[in-house]
């Protein structure tokens, strides 16, 4: 088990300390070209949802000044097709339907994450993608217009009611904007949508257009070591997907597996409450199987237990030399000759004896309590 891997699990299973909380305005990770625009969304939500937010935060700064975001709303997404992103480099996406959309377009040409999945990462070029297009909040966006008093008029009156969503929806895009470190690129395909907030923004944006030129200036140099390091940050994370995707960069082929199995686990998981018995079995299987390739015995053997499977469970400890294990498995699969054989090879003899008797195999008992009489 790799030391990585080791920690991630160590972290699973013991409570987290909370530790205390301190008011730290000062943002040492990015520039305040992002964080300016990140305070704006912020003041947004102040300003239409003061319930919803800690007003006694202080607004972060940072000490360096930087680029402003830049901002396309007349994206081409062919554009993605013919630059290869860094490992460094993520494209946000609102949803899991959008990112399989930019995943079939892009081909593996960099790595696409929803804005749920992103949350707590950091990157230095975060190009977020058609937020504005695949929002819920349609037309509504454009109440945000109603906080410049010479727009006032004709202009949607807000209604909580009515704009509730947008809670929501600011506090999504809070987070996508602040997984950037350096850059910051916001790219849409929609017009109407966007433009209310182009215009509250106004001062904080550059509005340019986000071609291949543009891109290709920010690519970074495709370091195996690089896509090494952050393919164990989002096996860590429990970012499987991503993870596979640095390890084929990387060409760690091992590791890919290991990353490809819980990802399988983490699919079976999720399907439990989506999917017919027979697909959540297969999806179970299919984890179970890839764990084994990886000689993760117990991993695999949870994932047969997850789905009842208590011989395979068995079969899987004992090829391994797990015989307890294995015995305690097939007890409960009552496959009592599999059960006494294991516990005997663990030298338990007391609970092989009581498998053979449980099972009815009374001449094997009666032939094994001889065998161990000074042992039971």
């Amino acid at each position: 088990m790799y030391q990585w891997e080791l920690t991630r699990n160590q972290t699973k299973h013991h409570s987290i300390v909370r530790p205390k909380q301190f008011d730290l305005n000062i943002n040492y990770r990015t520039h305040n070209g992002i964080l300016q625009l990140a305070a704006s969304v912020v003041d947004l939500i102040k300003h239409f949802f003061p319930y919803s937010i800690d007003h006694d935060l202080s607004r972060e700064r940072a000490e360096i000044d930087g680029p402003k975001p830049i901002v396309d709303d007349e994206f081409d997404k062919n554009v993605l097709k013919k630059i290869e992103f860094g490992p460094s480099q993520i494209i946000i996406v609102r949803d899991e339907e959008a990112k399989l959309r930019l995943q079939k377009l892009i081909n593996k040409r960099a790595m696409v994450m929803t804005v749920f999945d992103a949350k707590g990462m950091e990157f230095n070029v975060v190009l977020l993608y058609n937020f504005f297009t695949d929002s819920l909040a349609l037309l509504k966006w454009r109440v945000i217009l109603s906080i410049f008093e010479e727009n006032s008029k004709g202009v949607q009156t807000f209604s909580h009611e009515k704009h509730y969503i947008l809670s929501s929806e600011l506090k999504h895009l809070y987070v996508a904007v602040t997984r950037a470190k350096q850059r910051l690129l916001i790219c849409d395909e929609k017009t109407e949508y966007i433009e209310p907030i182009l215009k509250y923004w106004k001062r904080y944006i550059k509005r340019e257009k986000v071609d291949k030129n543009l891109l290709s200036s920010l690519a970074e140099e495709s370091d195996p070591r690089e896509w090494d390091e952050h393919g164990k940050d989002f096996f860590e994370q429990r970012q499987y997907e991503q993870a596979i995707f640095c390890f084929e960069k990387s060409g760690n082929e091992e590791c890919r597996k290991l990353a490809n199995a819980y990802y399988l686990r983490q699919i079976a998981l999720d399907s439990i409450n989506d999917s017919n018995d027979d697909d959540v079995k297969s999806n179970f299987i299919c984890a179970a199987i890839a764990f084994k390739k990886c000689s993760r015995p117990s991993m695999s053997a949870l994932c047969y237990q997850d789905v009842s499977m208590y011989e395979h469970a068995g079969d899987v400890f004992a090829e391994y030399g797990m015989f307890e294990s294995a015995a305690r498995n097939y007890l409960k699969a009552s496959k009592w000759k599999k059960a006494g054989d294991n516990f005997e090879k663990a030298e338990k003899y007391d609970d092989a004896a009581l498998a053979y008797k449980d099972g009815r195999l009374y001449k094997i008992a009666a032939d094994f309590i001889l065998k161990y009489r000074q042992k039971i």
